[in-house]
C-alpha cells in the first residue's frame, strides 16, 4: 500500500514539475540573451543539439525512408535476417536507414532553416590586425627573460615509489630498482624493463630533468651522465627509487626569436583582440530573425568557452567558423524552443521535452551555482584520507594455452595444462621445475622471449582516481602468495597457470594526485543538493499543494474498479 502510495504522489510531483519547467522555458523564449549564450555554449558541444535535432526530427527522418529502399536493403541483407520476413523486419530497416540518413538530414535541415531565416551579419568585425614584425620583435627584447631556459637533460627514467612506511617497503623498492639496473647492464631494451617495472609509463620521446623544478636527487644524477645511454645508479628520490638512461645533455640557453615566435604571436594575438573587441564592442555583429548582438556580446560568449574550444576558434578565421555555428546553433535552438512549446506537439515530445527543457534549466539555474572551494576539497580529503589508496599491484608470468573451440580442442588443452602443472607443483618430495623452463614449453602465446622472465604487473583491484578496473585475473590471484603457482583456470579463450613474482601494498594517493577527482565528486554532491533545493523553489513560487486525500481516494477507486485476481 505504502510503496503504491508513494508512485502515485511522486507521479503527481514529476507532472507538476514538468508544466513549472515548461513554464520556464516559455519564459526563456523572450530572454535573447539567455538564447545567445545557451546558442554559443552548443557551438561547442554538437553532439548537444545533433541529438536534439534527431529526437525532435525522428518521425520525420524515418518517414523519409521509401518503402523501395526498405527492400533493396532487405534483399541486399537477406543472408542477414535469416528466417525473418520483410514485414517482421520492416520498421528494423526503417529505422536503420534512418540513422544512416542523418548525417543528410542534419545538412538538409540547417539549409531550410538558413533559408527561411533572416541573417545580416558584418564578418569584417572579426578581422583583428595581426602582430607585425616590429611588435613581435619588441615583445622579444622587452621579455627575453621569458625566454630563457635553464640546463636540461633529456632521459629515459624508470620509477619504484615506496608504497609504504615500513622499512620492508623501501627495502622492496630499492630490490626491484636493482632489478631494473641489472636488466639494462644485460642490454634488455629499456621500454620492456620499464614497463616490468616502472610504475610511470615509458616515454618514446623521454623526460625532461630540470634544475629548479625537478627532485634535486634527479637533476644531480642527471647532470653527472656524460653520453648518450649512459646509466645512472639507482637514485634514492623523494618519494622512492630510480633509474635514469641519458638521450642528451641540454646546456642553459635563450630560445631564439624565431623558436619563441609562435608564443610570442599567441600573446600579441590576444592583447590585440582584447583592445580590438573592447574598443568596437557596441557594434553590430549580428542580426538573426531581427535580434541584434554585439561584437562585446559574441567576445564575452566567446571567452567563456572551455580552453580548448578558445583555442579551436582562435584568430580571425576561427572567430568566423564560430559565428557560422553559433547562427546555425541559434537557429536550432530557436527553432527547438518553438516545436518544444508547441502544445499541438505535447503527445510526440512529451519524454523529450522532461529531459531538454530540464536539461536547460539546470544550466541556467543550478550548474552556475555550483562552487567547491579548494579548503572544502582538502577538507574532504582529510576527514577521509583512509579510503584514498592506489590498488595494490602484482607482477605475475603466465603460461597460456589456446583452449579451442571444439570438445578435443579442450580437452587437448587440459591435457597439456594438467601437465605443466605436475611439473610445477609435483607435490610432496618433488622438486618443482624451473618456470621460465615450463612456460617455454607449453605456453602458447606470442611473448617476446628476451621478455618472459620480467612478468607483468597487474593491478589487483579498481582504480578509481584513473577509472581503470581491476586486471581482470586478479580475482584468480588475489590470495595467491608470492612464489606460488595457481592450479590452472580457464579465462576468455585460454587456460592459465599464473605464478606470483611479488606484490606492492596499496598506494596511498597524495591529496595532489586526487584533488580534481575529489572536486569532481563534491561538484556532484552539490548539484544534487541545489537540483532538489530548485524544484522545491518552484514548488514553493507556484503555490503548488498535493492534496493527499486524493491520491488515497484514486488508489480506492482503482482498488475498487480493478478486475479481482
Amino acid at each position: 500500500m505504502e510503496m503504491v502510495y508513494g508512485t502515485y504522489r511522486a507521479t503527481v510531483e514529476h507532472m507538476v514539475l514538468d508544466e513549472l519547467v515548461r513554464r520556464w522555458a516559455a519564459k526563456q523564449q523572450l530572454d535573447r540573451d539567455t538564447k545567445f549564450t545557451d546558442a554559443m555554449r552548443h557551438a561547442s558541444e554538437s553532439v548537444t543539439l545533433d541529438d536534439w535535432i534527431t529526437e525532435i526530427h525522428k518521425g520525420e527522418m524515418t518517414a523519409a525512408v521509401r518503402e523501395s529502399d526498405i527492400q533493396a536493403y532487405y534483399e541486399a541483407n537477406k543472408q542477414s535476417f535469416g528466417n525473418a520476413t520483410l514485414s517482421e523486419v520492416r520498421d528494423n530497416i526503417r529505422e536503420t536507414m534512418a540513422h544512416q540518413n542523418q548525417k543528410q538530414f542534419f545538412n538538409d535541415y540547417l539549409v531550410k532553416l538558413r533559408a527561411n531565416a533572416s541573417i545580416v551579419r558584418d564578418d569584417e568585425l572579426l578581422n583583428v590586425s595581426a602582430p607585425t614584425e616590429s611588435q613581435i620583435q619588441q615583445y622579444y627584447e622587452t621579455n627575453r627573460a621569458q625566454f630563457a631556459t635553464p640546463r636540461r637533460a633529456l632521459v629515459d627514467r624508470i620509477t619504484m615509489p615506496i608504497t609504504g612506511t615500513n622499512g620492508e617497503a623501501e627495502a622492496q623498492a630499492q630490490r626491484r630498482a636493482e632489478a631494473a639496473l641489472a636488466a639494462l647492464n644485460t642490454d634488455q631494451d629499456f621500454a620492456k624493463v620499464a614497463a616490468a617495472y616502472s610504475q610511470e609509463p615509458y616515454s618514446a620521446t623521454g623526460l625532461i630533468i630540470e634544475e629548479g623544478r625537478d627532485d634535486p636527487a634527479l637533476v644531480e644524477q642527471a647532470r653527472a651522465l656524460q653520453s648518450k645511454g649512459d646509466l645512472s645508479p639507482i637514485i634514492r628520490t623523494k618519494t622512492g627509487y630510480a633509474v635514469l638512461r641519458l638521450r642528451e645533455q641540454q646546456p642553459a640557453r635563450t630560445q631564439s626569436l624565431d623558436e619563441a615566435r609562435p608564443q610570442i604571436v599567441a600573446a600579441l594575438r590576444a592583447e590585440n583582440e582584447s583592445t580590438w573587441f573592447t574598443q568596437n564592442a557596441d557594434r553590430t555583429l549580428l542580426t538573426i530573425q531581427g535580434e541584434r548582438y554585439t561584437l562585446g556580446q559574441f567576445y564575452h560568449e566567446y571567452q567563456n568557452l572551455p580552453p580548448e574550444s578558445q583555442q579551436k576558434y582562435a584568430g580571425s578565421e576561427g572567430l568566423r567558423q564560430l559565428a557560422d555555428l553559433l547562427i546555425d546553433r541559434w537557429l536550432v535552438l530557436n527553432d527547438a524552443y518553438n516545436r518544444l512549446l508547441d502544445q499541438k506537439n505535447a503527445p510526440l515530445l512529451e519524454e523529450i521535452r522532461a529531459s531538454i527543457l530540464r536539461q536547460m534549466m539546470h544550466q541556467a539555474e543550478v550548474d552556475p551555482k555550483v562552487t567547491v572551494a579548494d579548503q572544502q576539497v582538502r577538507d574532504y580529503y582529510d576527514q577521509h584520507r583512509e579510503l584514498f589508496v592506489g590498488p595494490p599491484e602484482a607482477r605475475i608470468r603466465s603460461i597460456q594455452i589456446y583452449r579451442g573451440q571444439t570438445k578435443d580442442d579442450q580437452d587437448r588443452a587440459w591435457t597439456r595444462a594438467d601437465a605443466a602443472y605436475q611439473k610445477l607443483a609435483p607435490g610432496i618430495g618433488g622438486q618443482p621445475a624451473d618456470f621460465d623452463a615450463v612456460a617455454k614449453e607449453y605456453d602458447e602465446s606470442e611473448k617476446d622471449p628476451q621478455a618472459t622472465g620480467l612478468g607483468e604487473w597487474v593491478r589487483m583491484g579498481d582504480d578509481v582516481l584513473q577509472n581503470l578496473p581491476a586486471h581482470p585475473l586478479h580475482q584468480y590471484i588475489l590470495n595467491l602468495p608470492v612464489d606460488s603457482v595457481s592450479r590452472p583456470f580457464a579465462f576468455g579463450n585460454n587456460l592459465y597457470i599464473v605464478k606470483v613474482l611479488e606484490r606492492t601494498q596499496p598506494v596511498p594517493l597524495e591529496f595532489d594526485q586526487i584533488k580534481e577527482h575529489l572536486r569532481a565528486d563534491l561538484e556532484a554532491q552539490q548539484h544534487d543538493q541545489l537540483d532538489a533545493e530548485l524544484t522545491t523553489r518552484l514548488m514553493r513560487e507556484a503555490n503548488v499543494t498535493v492534496y493527499d486525500q486524493v491520491i488515497a481516494k484514486m488508489l480506492e477507486t482503482d482498488r475498487a474498479t480493478s478486475p479481482a485476481p
